[in-house]
C-alpha cells in the first residue's frame, strides 16, 4: 500500500481551531474577574490571600496539564470509531491516573498547605485568606484532573460542541457565581472558592455526559477491562506522559527564575514585568488554541499515516500562526500605552512600563512557531522533542538572563525572555523530521503485506 494521500482546507482547519481559539481565551478572563469580584471587598490581605491560593493550584493543575494534550494526541489517532481497545486506552488509563493522582493530593492536603504557606511566607491575615481558600478548592482535584481527560478525549474526536461547551459554561458558571456569592451574599473568600469548586463539579458532570454520548466503547470491566493492558501502549503513554510533565516542570523553572530576578530589580519594574508578562501570556493563550486545532489533524494524520495530511498540518499551523503573530504585534503596537493602562492607572509604572513595551511586541513574533507547532508534536504522539526543546531552551537562556540582568538590568532579562521562547521554537523547528519518522513507522507494515 502506498502513502495516503488526504488534503486539508484552510476552511477545514479553521473550522477546528477558531472554537479552540475562543475557549482557550476564556481562561484570562476568568481570573481577571476573580480578581475583580474580590477587590470589590476593598480588603488587601482579601487579594493577596486569593492570588497566593489560587497560584498554588495553578502550579499544581498546570504540572498536570500533560492529561489533556496527550489524550487529545492519543484520541485523535485513532478517529471515531466505537469499542476498540486502543480507544478504551485513550480514556480509562490516564482517567485512571487522574483519580489517582487526585487522591493523593487529597490525602497529602495539610502538609502541602503547610510548605506553601512556609515557602511564601504571607503575612497572619493573608494565611488565614489563603487556608480558607485552599481548603475548599481541594476538593475540586478529582473533577478538574478527570475535566482534562475528558476534554481531551472529546478535542481528539472533534467534537468541538462538547469540548466548547464544557468549557465556555463552566467558566460562565463560575464568573455569574463568583459576583452572586460575593457581591451579592457577601461569602467573601469561601464564595469565590465556592464558586469554582461549583464550576468543576458543574463542568465534570458536562464532560461525563458527553463521554456517554460520543464515548460509547463500555465500562473497563471484563474483556474490555483486560484489552486496557497492552504493555506496548502502557508503556507509550507513560513516556509521552513522562515527557510532557518534563517539559513542563522547565517551563516552571523559568518562570519561576524570571520572577526572581523581577523581584531583585525593584517594586516598580516587578509591577512592570507582571503587567507584561500577564500581556504576553494572552497572546501565548491565542497560540494555544492554534495548537489545540493543529494537534487534533496531526493525530489523525499520526493514525491514518498520511504524510500528505501531516505536511499540511504543519504548513497550516506556520502560516496561522504566523498570520496571528503579525495580527497581535500590531494590535500591540496601535494600543501602546493604552495596553498598559488597562492593567493599572498609575502613571509612573506606564511610563516606565513604555521603556520596554518593545519586547511584547516581539514577543508573538519570536514565540509563534514554538507555541503553535507544540501541537503538532503532541497531536502525532511525538513527546520527546517537546522536552528536549524547551530543556535546550532553557539552558540556552540562563546564561543570556543572568548576563544580561547583569549588564542591561531588566533589558537584559527581556532578552533571556525571548531567547527562552525563540529557542523553543527553533528546537521544535528542527525535529521536524521526528514527526515524519512517525508516518514512515506506521505506514511500512502496510506496505510490506501490499
Amino acid at each position: 500500500m502506498g502513502r495516503r494521500s488526504i488534503d486539508l482546507s484552510h476552511r477545514e482547519y479553521l473550522a477546528v481551531t477558531l472554537p479552540f481559539m475562543l475557549s482557550t481565551v476564556t481562561q484570562p478572563l476568568l481570573g481577571a474577574v476573580d480578581t475583580a469580584v474580590i477587590g470589590m471587598m476593598g480588603e488587601a490581605a482579601a487579594i493577596a490571600g486569593v492570588s497566593l491560593g489560587a497560584n498554588l493550584f495553578n502550579t499544581l493543575y498546570w504540572l498536570f496539564g500533560f492529561l489533556r494534550v496527550s489524550t487529545t494526541g492519543r484520541s485523535a489517532s485513532w478517529g471515531r470509531g466505537r469499542g476498540t481497545g486502543e480507544q478504551r486506552r485513550s480514556f480509562y488509563l490516564p482517567l485512571l491516573f487522574a483519580i489517582s493522582t487526585a487522591a493523593v493530593f487529597l490525602a497529602m492536603w495539610k502538609p502541602v498547605e503547610a510548605g506553601y504557606l512556609w515557602l511564601t511566607g504571607p503575612e497572619q491575615a493573608v494565611a488565614d485568606y489563603v487556608r480558607r481558600y485552599f481548603r475548599i478548592l481541594i476538593w475540586g482535584a478529582p473533577f478538574v484532573l478527570s475535566n482534562y481527560v475528558m476534554l481531551g478525549w472529546l478535542m481528539g474526536q472533534r467534537r468541538i460542541g462538547a469540548a466548547l461547551f464544557m468549557q465556555i459554561s463552566g467558566n460562565l458558571i463560575n464568573m455569574v457565581l463568583d459576583y452572586l456569592f460575593v457581591r451579592i451574599l457577601g461569602c467573601g473568600v469561601e464564595g469565590v472558592a465556592a464558586a469554582t469548586l461549583i464550576s468543576q463539579v458543574y463542568t465534570c458532570i458536562c464532560g461525563i455526559l458527553g463521554m456517554c454520548r460520543y464515548g460509547r466503547f463500555g465500562l473497563p470491566g471484563g474483556e474490555n477491562q483486560k484489552s486496557l493492558w497492552d504493555r506496548e501502549s502502557v508503556v507509550g503513554m507513560i513516556q509521552e506522559n513522562r515527557d510532557l510533565l518534563l517539559r513542563t516542570i522547565c517551563l516552571v523553572m523559568y518562570n519561576n527564575l524570571f520572577a526572581a530576578f523581577s523581584g531583585r530589580l525593584g517594586t516598580a519594574l516587578l509591577a512592570v514585568n507582571a503587567i507584561m508578562v500577564q500581556i504576553t501570556s494572552v497572546q501565548a493563550y491565542v497560540f494555544e488554541g492554534i495548537a489545540n486545532g493543529s494537534s487534533v489533524f496531526a493525530g489523525r494524520a499520526a493514525g491514518a499515516a498520511s504524510y500528505s495530511l501531516l505536511r499540511d498540518v504543519i504548513k497550516k499551523t506556520w502560516q496561522w500562526g504566523a498570520a496571528a503573530a503579525v495580527v497581535m504585534t500590531g494590535i500591540s503596537i496601535g494600543a501602546g500605552d493604552r495596553l498598559i493602562g488597562i492593567f493599572t492607572g498609575l502613571s509612573h509604572i506606564r511610563e516606565l512600563a513604555g521603556r520596554y513595551e518593545l519586547y511584547y511586541f516581539l514577543y508573538p513574533v519570536t514565540a509563534f512557531a514554538g507555541l503553535s507547532l507544540y501541537g503538532v508534536y503532541t497531536g502525532s504522539s511525538i513527546t520527546r522533542p517537546v522536552f528536549l526543546s524547551t530543556l535546550w531552551a532553557l539552558l540556552a537562556c540562563l546564561p543570556v538572563s543572568c548576563l544580561g540582568v547583569f549588564f542591561w538590568g531588566n533589558d537584559g532579562l527581556w532578552m533571556g525572555y525571548l531567547a527562552f521562547y525563540g529557542g523553543r521554537s527553533l528546537g521544535l523547528a528542527a525535529y521536524r523530521d521526528c514527526l515524519f519518522m512517525k508516518i514512515q513507522g506506521r505506514s511500512l507494515p502496510e506496505r510490506r503485506t501490499a
